[in-house]
């Protein structure tokens, strides 16, 4: 079969980090992208699945960078112990 050259850019510790994870499997990076296109040739749709968060997630994490969170825990056993209280059943 005959083959093309592709030029891609991309960020380099992303290639590096990408590159090294195909290695660990065996694999080198060329072959990792002819992998990806393959999955996505036989399966006829993109290879992996992408999920966006519901809104309940977002209003989470935006709770937990702006650092407005009702609740807050001073250890580990604070917050296990947290799953027992009243609030959290249903």
């Amino acid at each position: 079969m005959k083959t093309q050259s592709y030029g891609v850019r991309l960020d380099p510790e992303l290639k590096n980090a990408g590159t090294a994870i195909l290695e660990s499997v065996g694999l080198n990076f060329a072959d990792g992208v002819k992998l990806f296109l393959k999955q996505m040739v036989n399966r006829g749709e993109f290879p992996l699945e992408l999920k966006t968060p519901n809104s309940e997630t977002i209003d989470a994490i935006n709770e937990l960078e702006s650092g407005t969170s009702e609740k807050s825990y001073s250890n580990l056993e604070d917050f296990k112990d947290s799953f027992n209280d009243e609030d959290y059943r249903e």
